[in-house]
């Protein structure tokens, strides 16, 4: 295992522990290739900066927040180039520790206004673990009051050996932590089942697609939710439905919905990294005042604007316009029925000793 450099970094807001991929993007597409076919792109095919854990990085680090991500990346041109898009958002990366020549991943991302696939070569991000220094950074981000967010869970097959551990030290710490799954390539969707609130080893917030929850708990929409509640695998859940906005499942079996955003005709460039997006824009809620209380309210409202915006620029980390994130944000009304702001504890009192 390649060591990991000596932390000198000041203690960060948000704590991201996520994949990062080089993204070969391919938009435009009126529909998907054939196998034995030849499909234009009517656009460049771009080589851009991508994966859950540096989109949702960087969309937090423009909002002016302070941020590390900690992520696999090779010694290779790719993660040269990964490394200075970080940079460049404002984002502070550590490396997590992967074998030595582990590559940069990368993922050739298809998208049109219908429909979107991808071919991922995971490389260093299947391989690199966490390691007790990642372990002590997120307790010592929660000790400060922040949070710590994991992204791209499946595909990071070696952090989820310890992401019960990492979750653990952030709540004994007094912190708050969520966690974006991502699809699970191999369609087995375990893992996440086996972390427990009573334990201490839950996240505090799980985000998923309306897919990704279904699949998870194996069950319809109405109900998957519920069921990882019952479970004890979360406190809380959020479920993005795309045009039809966005549910917080959790509190005493109540709901909290936001609708979203109408898109100009014309305005949907490329929906790769929305969910990313609406990750950032939601836990944006999470660095207000007073620490601790979370108005999920605007953590929909702003999720939902975040959503929308990336969708109408190329690449899953680009840059939203904040005109437009604020203009999408007015544009959301509450659900009716719904009153005020909703608030919510993120930070649990401690589980007992184990």
């Amino acid at each position: 295992m390649a060591a990991q450099t000596a932390i000198t970094l000041p203690v960060p807001e948000f704590l991201v522990i996520g994949d990062a991929f080089l993204d070969v993007q391919c938009g435009g597409l009126a529909q998907l290739p054939r196998w034995d076919a030849d499909e234009l792109v009517p656009r460049p095919i771009e080589f851009l900066a991508g994966g859950g854990g540096l989109n949702t990085a960087c969309h937090l680090a423009r909002a002016g927040r302070r941020v590390e991500l900690r992520c696999a990346l090779g010694d290779d041109d790719a993660g040269a180039k990964l490394r200075s898009a970080a940079a460049h958002a404002g984002v502070a990366v550590v490396p997590l520790a992967a074998p030595a020549g582990a590559a940069t991943g990368v993922c050739i991302v298809l998208s049109g206004q219908s429909d979107r696939a991808f071919a991922t070569h995971r490389g260093a991000v299947a391989v690199a673990g966490l390691s007790d220094a990642d372990i002590e950074r997120a307790r010592e981000v929660g000790a400060r009051g922040g949070h710590v967010h994991v992204a791209g869970y499946y595909n990071m097959p070696a952090v989820r050996a310890r992401v019960g551990e990492l979750f653990r030290a952030v709540r004994e710490a007094g912190g708050s932590s969520s966690l974006n799954p991502q699809w699970d390539a191999d369609e087995r969707w375990d893992g996440i089942c086996e972390l427990s609130v009573a334990a201490g080893t839950a996240p505090g917030v799980l985000i998923c697609s309306e897919a990704e929850v279904e699949n998870l708990a194996g069950t319809g929409l109405s109900q998957a939710p519920l069921d990882l509640l019952d479970a004890g695998n979360t406190r809380c859940v959020v479920t993005t439905h795309g045009a039809r906005g966005a549910i917080v499942w959790g509190l005493e079996n109540e709901q909290v919905k936001s609708n979203a955003p109408t898109l100009a005709p014309g305005a949907l460039l490329d929906a790769t990294g929305a969910g990313d997006a609406f990750a950032a824009g939601f836990l944006t809620a999470f660095a207000r005042d007073p620490p601790g209380v979370v108005n999920l309210s605007i953590g929909l409202k702003m999720g939902c604007a975040y959503g929308a915006a990336c969708c109408g620029v190329v690449g899953a980390s680009a840059a939203l316009d904040p005109s437009r994130v604020a203009a999408y944000a007015r544009e959301i009304v509450p659900s009716p029925g719904q009153q005020g702001p909703v608030s919510w504890s993120a930070r649990p009192r401690r589980p007992p000793s184990q």
